[in-house]
């Protein structure tokens, strides 16, 4: 897995982000959104790479945040036809009017055909260790989990690896080693949006 990348862009339509390096022609780009709102929630009209890869997404997921803000979370994901720099952009059909959050990652190993499995989201209020719950199933083995949580405050659940602590929220993710239905879980101070996505392996 390659460190991503992310910006912020609060009051605006799109959110950029860039790998610092070249990413690998067959590796799988995931890309985590999150924005707060008051309001209509703004939709996901699409998200773009430099390198002219093709994405799609599941969701939305929402929730509240911090003071009971409205949140919505997306998950995206593409593999990358061949090897280059990529900026990766991601557009919402009106501006946010709190945060706007785009978090890209890169894999190798995954399918390069329907490398897409499964999600599941939930939110909550609970706080404390693993207080942030939900369910990934997988339906081979050694599939990866990839995981998001919004909240105030969030650590990495029992089980997962951390990939980006930013802006006090969290993407983590482990790879399944069975065929089966699993916790997805994370660490919250209080209110909290998580959402995973399942990717199957060559």
């Amino acid at each position: 897995m390659r460190p991503h990348r992310f910006r912020q862009n609060a009051g605006n339509p799109v959110a950029i982000a860039t790998f610092g390096s070249a990413v690998a022609a067959d590796d799988l780009i995931i890309a985590g959104i999150d924005f707060g709102y008051t309001g209509v929630p703004p939709t996901l009209t699409g998200i773009t790479d430099s390198l002219g890869d093709t994405y799609a997404f599941v969701g939305p997921f929402d929730g509240t945040v911090g003071s009971s803000v409205p949140t919505r979370l997306y998950i995206a994901y593409a593999i990358i036809a061949e090897s280059g720099t990529a900026t990766v952009q991601a557009t919402l059909d009106s501006a946010s009017t709190a945060f706007f959050e785009l978090r890209i990652h890169e894999y190798a190993s995954t399918a390069l055909a329907d490398p897409f499995d499964s999600a599941g989201g939930s939110a909550g209020t609970n706080a404390g260790s693993d207080s942030a719950n939900g369910l990934a199933t997988t339906t081979e083995p050694n599939e990866l989990i990839f995981a998001m949580a919004i909240d105030d405050v969030v650590t990495v659940g029992t089980g997962f690896t951390t990939r980006g602590p930013d802006f006090y929220d969290l993407t983590e993710d482990m790879i399944a080693p069975t065929s089966a239905v699993y916790e997805v879980v994370a660490t919250t101070t209080g209110e909290w949006v998580l959402a995973n996505a399942v990717f199957r392996g060559r």
